[in-house]
Formats: C-alpha cells, sequence, structure tokens
C-alpha cells in the first residue's frame, strides 16, 4: 500500500469544488430547499410547544419540570423522526461524497444516487453506533466506575483527580479508536460491502500523520466558518439592523413570522450555500486519504 499527502488530503474538498462548481451549485440548491422545508415544517407542527418552551426559559428563574416535560413529550415524536431523516441524509452524504472522490467519472446527478451504495452506508453508521454505545458502557463499568469508587476510597482531592485523569484516558482513546476507524465509509463503499475494522489495518503505523490532516481540516473549517459568520452578521445587520443581527443567536422557528423575517431568512440562505462547502471540506479529505494509500 502507498502513503499519503497530508496536504492534498486536508485540501481534497476545497479543490473540488473549485474545480466542479455546477455540482456544488446543485449541492447548495438541494441544501436550500431542505432549510426551508425543515424551517416551515418545524414552524406549523411544533412551532407552539417550540414557543411555550422558550417562554419558560426565563434567566434566573427555574422552568416548571412539570411543564417541560409535557411539552418535551408533544416534541418527542419530531425529534424522532428528525433523528431518523438526519441518519438517511447522512448515509446519502456519505456515499455521495466517496463517489465524488473514488468514482469521479460516474458523476451523474451531482454524484447523488439512492442504491445499495447508501444501504451500506446506513448499516456502516447504525453499526458504528452499535460500537460507540458498547465502548461507553464499557469504559463506565471498567474504567470511570472502579476510578471513582478508588477516589473516594483515598478521599475527596483523590477521587476528583482520579476522574479528571480516567476521563482523559477515555478521551484519548476515544480519539485514536476514531482515527483509526475513519477509512471505514470510503471503504466500505469501494468494497461494496460493510467494513468497519478493516480500516484499522489500512491505518496501521499513519495515526499522527491522519491525525495532524484532520486537525488541518478543522482548522480551515474554523476559518471558513468564522468567516460565514461574519457574512451573515453583516447581511442580517443590513437588512434588519443590529437587532436582527444579534437575534442570529437566539434561533427560533417557533412561527411561520419568525422564520420568514427577512434578515433570518437571508442568513439560513447564506448558510445553505455555504453548507456544500463543509460537507466537502469534512468528508471528501477521508475519501482522498483512502484513495491514496488503497488504490493507487
Amino acid at each position: 500500500m502507498s502513503d499519503f499527502s497530508a496536504t492534498d488530503a486536508a485540501f481534497a474538498g476545497i479543490r473540488f469544488v473549485r474545480e466542479h462548481p455546477r455540482t456544488v451549485a446543485i449541492w447548495a440548491g438541494i441544501q436550500i430547499v431542505i432549510s426551508l422545508v425543515v424551517g416551515v415544517s418545524t414552524a406549523v407542527t411544533v412551532g407552539p410547544y417550540l414557543a411555550q418552551l422558550q417562554a419558560l426559559n426565563h434567566p434566573g428563574q427555574a422552568a416548571d419540570p412539570a411543564q417541560v416535560l409535557a411539552l418535551m413529550g408533544h416534541l418527542a415524536p419530531a425529534y424522532a423522526l428528525f433523528l431518523v431523516l438526519l441518519v438517511l441524509f447522512q448515509a446519502m452524504l456519505h456515499a455521495t461524497m466517496a463517489r465524488a472522490v473514488l468514482e469521479p467519472g460516474d458523476e451523474g446527478f451531482a454524484y447523488i444516487r439512492f442504491g445499495m451504495d447508501e444501504a451500506r452506508q446506513l448499516l456502516l453508521i447504525l453499526l458504528i453506533t452499535l460500537v460507540m454505545i458498547g465502548a461507553d458502557v464499557v469504559a463506565t463499568v471498567v474504567v470511570l466506575v472502579p476510578s471513582i469508587v478508588a477516589g473516594a476510597a483515598a478521599g475527596g482531592g483523590m477521587s476528583h483527580l482520579a476522574v479528571f485523569i480516567c476521563i482523559l484516558i477515555v478521551l484519548c482513546a476515544a480519539l485514536y479508536c476514531m482515527v483509526r476507524l475513519s477509512l471505514a465509509s470510503p471503504l466500505t463503499f469501494a468494497s461494496r460491502k460493510v467494513d468497519l475494522f478493516g480500516s484499522w489495518t489500512l491505518t496501521r503505523g499513519r495515526f499522527w500523520k491522519m491525525l495532524g490532516t484532520y486537525g488541518l481540516v478543522l482548522g480551515l473549517a474554523l476559518v471558513i466558518g468564522l468567516l460565514t459568520l461574519i457574512i451573515a452578521v453583516c447581511v442580517a445587520a443590513v437588512l434588519g439592523g443590529l437587532g436582527a443581527a444579534a437575534s442570529l443567536f437566539q434561533p427560533t422557528v417557533a412561527s411561520m413570522g419568525a422564520f420568514f423575517v427577512p434578515a433570518r431568512l437571508a442568513v439560513s440562505l447564506i448558510w445553505a450555500v455555504a453548507t456544500p462547502l463543509f460537507w466537502a471540506l469534512a468528508y471528501m479529505p477521508v475519501s482522498e486519504i483512502y484513495r491514496q494509500i488503497a488504490l493507487r
């Protein structure tokens, strides 16, 4: 197997956006439609409950637990449906980004499909979720609980130190496993079979280089996100004044009127247009690393 270039992988998404503006424009259009549909449907279906929940959150005043619980009961079905749709969308997104990198000639409709590739990505996401839940249970039972008991027996100060050290160890272990298993999505796409742990073999001896690549990607995402936020705030201030700009940090879709405020709607469109850039930036480096390691 070959090695990979960290900079080539980190900039794979930006390079794709520059070379395929038509495809990115289609993705942006789809995201705009999704944003409008989600905003309108949320305002129509659960908007009144969200408004009541927001009204209960007064600074310095505790909300009535019974009221909050009742409102959450009304919101739960919508949240469950949203979670299901989000997982399905993520499966499609993983397959689309992998296809764009690994099979660039199979563009079709902006590399978007609804077939077995997407189904395998869905199964992979569910498998990863189960593994994460299992790992969380093991970490709690085997590491965290014994450390709390041992620290409590040694004294109050030692208890806090033991918990901190154990949490740090668990987080480092989780980060290590996430990096080692990060090629599972492109591997599943390329092999046409769900393969989570095959990534462990592919990434052997490459952890630090891959971690540095993902760190560079995160830095690029933060810079682009900050620039997008500055543009959004400026647009909101121009359309609705400083009050509209400040309201961006208090998201609300409790009513159709609140959603279709010109400043808020314009900002939603700005983020929708920018979202495909984040998709490419976040997902494509993984497939590019796999392509350079396994397919050269």
